[in-house]
Order: structure tokens, then C-alpha cells, then sequence
């Protein structure tokens, strides 16, 4: 999981001309990108959800610990910016905390506005990847979270071991099932072939794969600093 979701924020990064937020129906340029992930582990009954920024500037190693200590501070009831986020869901009944939730995260997300006591900053990332293997699904569509505000979703499946012809012969191999949604108020799909590329690359050979190899849509701002 953490080797895929690398693999995403190294491609998402490469795309990052179009990495933002809609605020009132405009698009707003992004200077750092965030993913959260929605992680799990043997016997969860749900996922839970971290967020890492800039996790292209990490090494794998780096963001693989990032992960874990995060998603160990959640686990153990340690991470005070989830209990505020969350904590509305224990006296609100569903059909109020959904658009309760909406409210409360649009200021936060969209307008950058930390609300004591209620959502800090920068908890939501722009990129949002869901590990529904470990709920032991193989394949799974999801649509979009609509309080959570990102431009793209990808599930990712449980590892199967299948047969499959490797030159000419055939072997059992690893497959891992990857669904992707993308919002296409933020363009249309080819916004997101330079994050399909790298992925394709870093997928098949992490250590070989040459970054560099992937041609960068860079924001105007950027070129200008």
C-alpha cells in the first residue's frame, strides 16, 4: 500500500499545475499537495484516515514511517485534530452530521479557515486513496466523498495471486486492482496523464524508473518564481 500511494504523490506532483481546490466555483492554485489516505489493518472494521503533505519530496522509507505514525496516533485516540473533526459524530444524528460535516469542512478546505475546537488546518489533502483491501475487497468503485472536497479518488484492491503469461510462460504474479475517479470540473482526464505515467513507470520498475522521463504541467506561478 504505502509503495502505490508513493507512486500517486510522486504523480500527482507531476501534474501539479492543476492541483487545487474549487472555492466558490474557482479554481485556486495549490503551492503543496496533500493526500489523505484512508488506511486499514488485519480485523479493522473501517479505515482510517490520515493525511501526509508534500509526500513527493519523501523517500519511500520516509513516507512509509510518516503513515504509521500517523495512523498510530488516530488508532490510539492521540490525534487531537481528528477527535475535533470527529467529534460532532457522537451527538449528531446522520442525516444532520452530513451536511453539518459539509459546512465545517468547506470553510476549512476550500477557504484555508482553522475553527477552534472544531477543524485545523490542513487536514483534508487534494488527492484522496482508500485501501479497501484491507476490508478484503479485490475491486471497488467509490464516488466521491462530498465533505472531503478532492480532485480525484483511487480504491485500491487486495493483493491476488493469479496466473499470468510472463514471456511466454505462464506464472503466478501479484495483481492489485486500481480504480480512479477524477473530478472533471478541474479539466478533463488528460490533466491526469502525467500522474498515469509515473505510475506506470514507478509501478513496474521503482528503482530503474527515471522521473525526469515525465513531462511536468507546472503552474504559471511556479514559472514565475
Amino acid at each position: 500500500m504505502h509503495y502505490i500511494t508513493h507512486g500517486y504523490a510522486l504523480g500527482i506532483h507531476k501534474m501539479r499545475r492543476d492541483v487545487g481546490r474549487l472555492t466558490f466555483g474557482y479554481f485556486t492554485y495549490s503551492d503543496k499537495i496533500g493526500i489523505t489516505i484512508l488506511v486499514g489493518g488485519d480485523g479493522d472494521s473501517e479505515l482510517t484516515p490520515i493525511t501526509v503533505w508534500d509526500c513527493h519530496k519523501m523517500t519511500l522509507v520516509q513516507f512509509a514511517e510518516e503513515v504509521e505514525a500517523k495512523t498510530k496516533r488516530v488508532k490510539e485516540n492521540k490525534d487531537v485534530s481528528y477527535k475535533q473533526r470527529t467529534a460532532a459524530a457522537n451527538f449528531l444524528p446522520p442525516y444532520l452530521y452530513k451536511y453539518y460535516a459539509y459546512l465545517i469542512q468547506y470553510v476549512n478546505v476550500h477557504l484555508g479557515i482553522a475553527i477552534p475546537g472544531i477543524a485545523q488546518k490542513d487536514q483534508i489533502g487534494h488527492y484522496c486513496i482508500l485501501d479497501v483491501g484491507a476490508l478484503g475487497f479485490q475491486k471497488c468503485f467509490r464516488t466521491f466523498f462530498a465533505n472531503a472536497h478532492t480532485f480525484g479518488l483511487t480504491c485500491v484492491g487486495a493483493v491476488q495471486r493469479v496466473p499470468l503469461v510472463v514471456d511466454g510462460e505462464i506464472k503466478i504474479q501479484s495483481l492489485v486492482s486500481l480504480t480512479n475517479t477524477g473530478d472533471h470540473r478541474f479539466g478533463d482526464a488528460a490533466i491526469f496523464l502525467p500522474m498515469m505515467k509515473v505510475l506506470q513507470g514507478y509501478l513496474g520498475d521503482p528503482k530503474g524508473f527515471d522521473l525526469t522521463t515525465v513531462k511536468e504541467a507546472v503552474h504559471w506561478r511556479e514559472r514565475l518564481a
